[in-house]
C-alpha cells in the first residue's frame, strides 16, 4: 500500500525578478466620433467553426454607457461573427436597458434564433463576466447567456436547420468586435461603449461548470477547443493579440492612441501554468507556476475520477503561498491512488480574504503498474501555443510532429535579429515542449517586446509570437 499523499513544494525564485502579467483592457468609444472596432478579418470564424456542435463566446465587460443604437435596433454590439456579408453566425450584445442579447445560426440557409434576457443584468461602471453558450445537436439545441457563472436566459427550442455548423465557401463578412459588422467603413452602428477584457471563442457548448471555473481568471494554455482568445493586455499598439492557437490578430480600428487602460483589479494569483506528469517513482506530480501572489493564504488539490468539479475531494493541506512578486514553481506529489484510470485535478487558492477560486481541471492517467503504452502520434506537425504569454523570465514552446524530421527553433526581435537558437536534430513523431528563458545566444538577458518563435521541421515552417514583459 501507497503512503499518503507526499508534499514537494519547491520555491524557485528563478534569478530575475518580475513583475506580474500586465491586467490592461481596452476601452472603446471614449472619444468622438464613436466608431472603434477590432477587425478580426474577413471569413475567419466562418470556416473555424466548421462541423462544430456548437460555440461559446466569454468576456469581461465594463459598459461606460447603454444606448440605444440605430434604429430600429435596440443593441450595444459585443461580437459579430458573420456567416454572409451582413448577416451574423454568433451575435452577442446588450439592449439600451442592460439586457443580454444573443443569436446565431448553424449555417448561412439557416433562420436567425436568438434570446434576451427577460430582465436587465448589466449596468454601467461595473465588471461583468458574459457568456453565450450555443448547441446545434440535435435533443440539446439550445442558447443560453449568463452572467457572472449564473444563468440569465436560455432559449431551450430553437429551429437550427443543421446539428453542426455548416460553412458558407462565398462568405464575404467580416468578423468584428464593437459594434455593426456591414457596411464598413462608412458606416458605424449599434456601438459598444466601455472596457472589454479576456475575450474568448471556442469551437464547442461550453458547460456551466466550465464557465464558472474559469471565469476569473486568465486561462492556462493551451485549451481544447478554444479557436480564439484575446487578453487584451497590451500597453501599446493597435494590435489585439490572439493567444489561441487560430493566431487571428485583431487590427484596432480608429481607436485614439492610447486605447489601453488599466482593466479589471489585479487578481490575487496570477496561475501560468498548471501541469500533470508521473514521477519516476509512479506518482501523479502536479506542478503550477505562479508570476505573482497578492494576499493568498495557500492552495489545496482537489482530486477526482471524472471532470465534475462537484465530485472532487481535497487531497492536500493546505500549501503555503510565498506572496511574491516574482515567478514562483509549486509542486504536489499524490501518491494515494491505488486504482488504474484517468483522474483530475483542480488547484483552489484560497485568499487572506477567506474568498477562493479553483483552477483546472487538468488530468492524468495513472497505472498501479507503471506500464504505459506509446503516445499516440500526432495528426499534423504544429508549433503549439506558447505559454505563459506574456512570460518572465520563461516560456515554453510545445510542438508536435507527425513524422521523423530535422527541427530547429528559432526566437527572434522584432527587428529580425536572431536572439536564440535550439538545433534539435531529428525527432521522431511525437508531442514535444522546449522552454525560452529569455537570454541571447551570448546567455544575457532580452529585453520586453515581441519576439518571433520560428520552427522549421523539413521543408515547413512554423510562427508563434511571444511576449516578454518585465
Amino acid at each position: 500500500m501507497k503512503n499518503k499523499a507526499l508534499i514537494a513544494l519547491l520555491a524557485l525564485v528563478l534569478g530575475l525578478a518580475g513583475l506580474s502579467a500586465q491586467q490592461n483592457a481596452l476601452e472603446f468609444n471614449s472619444e468622438t466620433p464613436a466608431n472603434d472596432y477590432i477587425n478580426l478579418g474577413t471569413n475567419v470564424y466562418n470556416q473555424l467553426f466548421s462541423g462544430a456542435p456548437g460555440f461559446s463566446f466569454e468576456a469581461l465587460i465594463n459598459p461606460s454607457a447603454l444606448t440605444a443604437g440605430n434604429p430600429p435596433n435596440d443593441r450595444n454590439r459585443i461580437i459579430n461573427l458573420q456567416v454572409t456579408n451582413g448577416t451574423v453566425a454568433l451575435y452577442v450584445g446588450l439592449t439600451s436597458n442592460g439586457r443580454l442579447e444573443i443569436g446565431a445560426r448553424s449555417g448561412a440557409s439557416d433562420s436567425y434564433q436568438s434570446v434576451v434576457s427577460a430582465n436587465p443584468v448589466v449596468t454601467t461602471g461595473t465588471w461583468y463576466h458574459i457568456a453565450a453558450v450555443v448547441t446545434f445537436v440535435s435533443g440539446s439545441k439550445s442558447i443560453v447567456g449568463y452572467v457572472d457563472g449564473v444563468q440569465v436566459c436560455a432559449n431551450n427550442s430553437p429551429s437550427f436547420a443543421n446539428n453542426a455548423y455548416v460553412t458558407n465557401p462565398t462568405n464575404t463578412g467580416q468578423d468584428i468586435i464593437g459594434l455593426h459588422p456591414s457596411p464598413l467603413p462608412t458606416t458605424f452602428d449599434d456601438q459598444y461603449y466601455g472596457l472589454m477584457d479576456e475575450l474568448r471563442v471556442w469551437n464547442y457548448p461550453r458547460t456551466q461548470a466550465q464557465i464558472q471555473a474559469d471565469m476569473d481568471n486568465e486561462l492556462i494554455l493551451p485549451q481544447t477547443g478554444l479557436i480564439g482568445y484575446w487578453r487584451l493586455n497590451e500597453t501599446s499598439g493597435f494590435t489585439a493579440e490572439d493567444s489561441s492557437p487560430s493566431g487571428i490578430d485583431g487590427a484596432l480600428v480608429n481607436f485614439p492612441q492610447e486605447p489601453w487602460v488599466p482593466g479589471d483589479p489585479a487578481l490575487p494569483v496570477e496561475l501560468s501554468s498548471f501541469t500533470t506528469t508521473i514521477s519516476a517513482e509512479n506518482f501523479i506530480s502536479l506542478i503550477w507556476v505562479t508570476q505573482s501572489e497578492t494576499a493568498v493564504a495557500g492552495y489545496y488539490i482537489y482530486r477526482s475520477a471524472d471532470d465534475q468539479l462537484g465530485n472532487a475531494e481535497i487531497i492536500s493541506p493546505m500549501i503555503p503561498a510565498h506572496n511574491s512578486p516574482t515567478q514562483q514553481i509549486y509542486n504536489y506529489t499524490d501518491s494515494d491512488l491505488y486504482a488504474s484510470g484517468t483522474y483530475y485535478y483542480w488547484l483552489q487558492n484560497i485568499d487572506l480574504d477567506g474568498s477562493d477560486a479553483f483552477h483546472g481541471p487538468v488530468s492524468a492517467y495513472y497505472n498501479t503498474q507503471g506500464e504505459y503504452s506509446t503516445p499516440e502520434v500526432p495528426q499534423t506537425t504544429e508549433l503549439g501555443a506558447l505559454y505563459p504569454n506574456p512570460f518572465n523570465p520563461l516560456v515554453f514552446i510545445p510542438y508536435s510532429l507527425d513524422k521523423a524530421a530535422y527541427v530547429n527553433i528559432s526566437v527572434y526581435n522584432n527587428r529580425g535579429q536572431m536572439q536564440h537558437k535550439y538545433d534539435l536534430g531529428v525527432k521522431a513523431a511525437g508531442n514535444y515542449t522546449i522552454s525560452w528563458d529569455g537570454t541571447d545566444l551570448n546567455g544575457r538577458p532580452v529585453s520586453s517586446g515581441v519576439y518571433q518563435v520560428v520552427m522549421t521541421s523539413g521543408k515547413e515552417v512554423f510562427t508563434r509570437k511571444a511576449v516578454l514583459l518585465k
